[in-house]
């Protein structure tokens, strides 16, 4: 309980960033009070250095016998959702303003917290959890770009910082390198010398990454109140809500008739469900920021939706699988 609670407070804290970004967009500009077009990027490195600097060694390496789960999990969350979100997209179901969030959304990889949160509530294997979150997410800084590249930027009307194709690949790739790749790593090589400080203090660097996305969140939607005022309207948010519920159905569906051809183990089985259908708002919002700048409204917005859909969803479903996993013990 105390764990959805903390999960309910962040999403308590998205909304309420929403709000001071409507009411209080000028402090997060670039020149404004906060000097967002600086802390941000600051708050992106943080953020994925805090992640390689409490990454569990022993657990990645008791999870790495688990292939085929990885396999599953990778394919499912990087090949499978996102075609089958191009596909309707291609088709003309979704709508050309909420086209890009829902492709966004399902090219993400998954949660490295709640998956392993979950899996080990529903008596799932904890250690195999970590090592598909961890590689999920290393996975991501290479995977999710290329996907953007091919299945986002063309139907976008105007493209990310940069003049043409080449300049906005060099751009991008160096923010990549030295805000995402090169802080992980460091966070990584740091272990040895920071674990006794970190040691007993998750809690406080987990609530610490939430800060700054937090933080990344409120500046993008200043900068998308700025850009776009009042051009979101009611039925704009309807089809946000309508495609972002779908498109959860769907990938746990989904995720539960694959899963049960699958010759995994029952522990396996349910971690395999968390891990393949959660999707990162932590590392979804710092890679948003740094494809498509700070005024990205409507690519956001499927990922805040879903983020609180699939936090309850996964709740509510834990007690279930914990109750199946002692009848077949």
């Amino acid at each position: 309980m105390k764990k959805l609670l903390a999960g309910q407070a962040f999403t308590i804290g998205l909304v309420c960033v929403i709000c001071l970004a409507y009411w209080f967009p000028e402090h997060g500009l670039e020149g404004g009070s906060l000097g967002a077009e600086y802390t941000t990027l600051a708050g992106v490195a943080l953020i994925f250095f805090l992640q390689g600097l409490t990454l569990s060694s022993a657990s990645l390496r008791k999870g790495f016998t688990a292939w085929r789960l990885h396999l599953f999990v990778l394919f499912f969350g990087f090949v499978f959702l996102p075609l089958a979100a191009w596909f309707v997209v291609e088709r003309g179901w979704v709508p050309e303003r909420v086209a890009p969030g829902l492709i966004f959304l399902a090219i993400l990889p998954t949660t490295i917290s709640t998956s392993v949160i979950y899996s080990a509530e529903s008596k799932g294997d904890a250690s195999a959890a970590t090592f598909c979150a961890v590689l999920s997410n290393l996975l991501a800084i290479f995977v999710v770009p290329a996907w953007a590249a091919y299945l986002i930027f063309p139907g976008l009307a105007e493209h990310a910082p940069g003049d043409g194709d080449t300049a906005f690949l060099t751009h991008f790739l160096w923010r990549l390198f030295w805000l995402i790749a090169f802080p992980l790593f460091v966070g990584l090589f740091s272990q040895r010398f920071l674990h006794r400080f970190v040691a007993g203090k998750e809690g406080w660097v987990r609530k610490t990454c939430f800060a700054c996305v937090l933080f990344i969140a409120y500046a993008g939607f200043c900068k998308g109140v700025d850009q776009r005022g009042d051009s979101f309207g009611g039925d704009f948010f309807q089809e946000v809500f309508f495609w972002t519920f779908a498109f959860v159905l769907f990938s746990n569906l989904a995720a539960v008739m694959a899963l049960r051809f699958s010759r995994l183990s029952w522990p396996l089985v349910i971690t395999g469900f968390f891990a393949a259908t959660q999707k990162s708002l932590a590392v979804g919002l710092p890679m948003a920021y740094l494809l498509f700048g700070q005024g990205n409204l409507d690519i956001l917005f499927p990922l805040i939706v879903c983020h609180p859909v699939q936090l309850l969803l996964g709740a509510a479903l834990c007690s279930r699988l914990r109750s199946a996993s002692s009848r077949s013990s």
